[in-house]
């Protein structure tokens, strides 16, 4: 994996007010396109991490992307109202504006994205909310089992003691069905029984 950004963004709208339907069609919600104003003016920034380079690489290889999000969030206890508040805002709700930033940035079309993790951290109440970005490309796009990590038991000898359990477990279920078919002959049940 190649490091290509490091940024904090403002935490962005919510998706689900995105766009403002009229008699015309429909136009960017002000708040939406405030934040993508805001998004390019940080990703030019100077406190913005950019590895020019190496974007250009991912791009003229076509790389796959993996982009990593911490939204951290203001906590309230109760809170009243809607905003940008650790309780008051879903993980997925947040996702989408800061990759269609990322996207128009590098330059890179968002289908490029493969792997996205998402993180969402509580701050003090008083503290303002901000997103951190992390995009790395990924030069080797390697076909894994996603379970793999998660049943691997590290040895063969411990898969085989599994395979063993999960056999004697069945053998005793197949029997237990004939005894009961059995069971149920003897005592004269009908084939409704």
């Amino acid at each position: 994996m190649t490091l290509l950004l490091i940024t904090k963004l403002e935490i962005p709208p919510s998706v689900n007010h995105r766009v403002i339907i009229n008699a015309h069609g429909g136009t960017l919600h002000p708040d939406v396109r405030k934040f993508y104003e805001d998004c390019h003016y940080i990703l030019l920034s100077p406190e913005t991490t950019v590895y020019a380079d190496e974007i250009a690489k991912a791009r003229e290889r076509a790389d796959f992307l993996s982009v990593s999000m911490w939204f951290y969030l203001p906590e309230a206890k109760k809170p009243k109202r809607k905003g940008a508040y650790f309780l008051c805002r879903d993980l997925d709700n947040m996702q989408q504006l800061p990759i269609n930033s990322l996207k128009s940035f590098l330059s890179i079309d968002d289908v490029r994205i493969i792997d996205i993790h998402t993180y969402k951290r509580p701050l003090a109440a008083n503290e303002r909310g901000y997103v951190l970005v992390v995009v790395r490309a990924l030069e080797e796009y390697t076909h894994e089992d996603p379970l793999a990590s998660i049943l691997s038991t590290g040895t063969a000898a411990t898969a085989n003691t599994i395979q063993a359990s999960i056999d004697q477990a069945l053998a005793t279920i197949e029997s237990a069905m004939g005894a009961s078919q059995s069971r149920s002959k003897s005592l004269g049940a009908g084939p409704d029984a």
